[in-house]
This record gives structure tokens, C-alpha cells and sequence, in this order.
């Protein structure tokens, strides 16, 4: 396995973990003050989380299979920007 492919793996989990947590506190803060401006807050964070996740998932799938198919990487950019 490549070493730098590691740490980007390791470095996007620990953003995934960041994410995470920050989109559980506004989850909960939306639920507790009930503003309709957190809906989207919590929406916002939720789609980052989501787009971490694709994009980890896709590597750590792809390290093991070795593919070298350039399509998902630009599907993951698409979803990553929107």
C-alpha cells in the first residue's frame, strides 16, 4: 500500500470524524431551538458529511482493487463541489 495514500486515507477519516460531530450539534441545536435557519445549517453539514464519506469509501475500495478507471474520480469531484 502507499504510504501517502494511507495518510490521505487516515487524514479524510479524521475530517469525517470532525464533520460529524459538528453536524450531530447543530442536528441536536435545530431540534432543541426549532429556527427554520438551522434547518439548513444542519442540512449543509450533513452533505459535507456525506461527500467525506463517498470520498473515503471510494478509496479505500479503490487501494484494494487497483483500478485505474479515471470515471468515479470525477463522479467524487461532482458530488465533493455540489
Amino acid at each position: 500500500m502507499n504510504l501517502g495514500l494511507a495518510l490521505w486515507q487516515w487524514s479524510n477519516a479524521v475530517q469525517i470524524a470532525s464533520v460529524l460531530m459538528i453536524a450531530v450539534f447543530f442536528a441536536v441545536l435545530w431540534r432543541s431551538i426549532r429556527r427554520v435557519e438551522m434547518r439548513w445549517w444542519v442540512y449543509a453539514w450533513s452533505a459535507g458529511f456525506l461527500s467525506l464519506a463517498v470520498s473515503l469509501g471510494f478509496w479505500y475500495l479503490r487501494s484494494s482493487s487497483g483500478d485505474a478507471d479515471p470515471t468515479p474520480v470525477a463522479y467524487l469531484f461532482l458530488v465533493r463541489v455540489l
